[in-house]
């Protein structure tokens, strides 16, 4: 049995099978010959409205039942079409790099401006631009993976969960979340308060130990209870 502590973040007691989600493999993009330019910046501009578009269907799904929380797609979608965050990406695309590689770097870019800050409310904005640029650059890639489906009722074990995937994992069969990462003010533990997912974040060694010696755990539908309100994960 192994006991861990972490940050509550939405309260509630959950047991059930453990399920770790991990993320996508990232194509990081390359460079680009001169003179195509002009083409890469066109593509980047549809890649942007795409998303955009996205975005403002999930804000509309989840406004159905959580008008609130629908406004963290909503402003999602006006900053998939950001000229600031366009602006910097196009710079990088006169610079020489490709389009996807232009708004991984560019959301990079503004991510550690807001981390750089100090505000824990705003460094945890750092993962939703993070989670626009990479939307986009799955539009550039071609890449729209589906969010995973859990088999059964399980409690979700992660790194971190971006605000996104969130939103489109099947709820009803979200026990619990449990996360390496992240803090109580992140979207993703908003969202789970508003589902009413019992949550904790900030678990430091969970991966390790899901990994570790022990860690058949996370092929095995292994026992886990959660306790959103305590902040204490027991394994096994």
């Amino acid at each position: 049995m192994h006991t861990l502590t972490g940050t509550p973040a939405s309260a509630g007691v959950a047991i059930g099978p453990l399920v770790v989600i991990r993320p996508a493999p990232v194509v990081a993009g390359g460079r680009i010959q001169p003179g195509q330019e002009a083409a890469e910046i066109a593509r980047l501009e549809t890649a942007m409205t795409e998303a955009g578009a996205e975005l403002d269907a999930l804000a509309e799904r989840v406004g159905a039942e959580h008008p609130v929380e629908a406004e963290i797609f909503a402003a999602h979608a006006m900053l998939a079409q950001d000229p600031a965050l366009a602006e910097a990406a196009e710079d990088r695309i006169r610079a020489g790099d490709d389009a996807i590689a232009a708004i991984r770097a560019a959301g990079e870019q503004f991510a550690a401006e807001y981390r750089a800050i100090g505000d824990e409310l705003l460094a945890a904005r750092a993962a939703d631009i993070l989670d626009v640029a990479g939307r986009i650059a799955d539009r550039l890639t071609g890449s729209h993976a589906a969010a995973p489906m859990l088999e059964r009722p399980s409690i979700i074990a992660a790194a971190d969960l971006t605000p996104s995937l969130t939103a489109t994992l099947p709820r009803d069969r979200m026990l619990g979340i449990a996360l390496a990462e992240g803090s109580a003010t992140a979207h993703a533990a908003i969202l789970a308060r508003a589902y009413g997912i019992p949550a904790v974040v900030g678990i430091g060694g969970l991966l390790d130990v899901i990994e570790g010696a022990a860690g058949t755990l996370a092929g095995s539908g292994a026992l886990v209870a959660l306790d959103g309100a305590s902040g204490e994960i027991v394994l096994e």
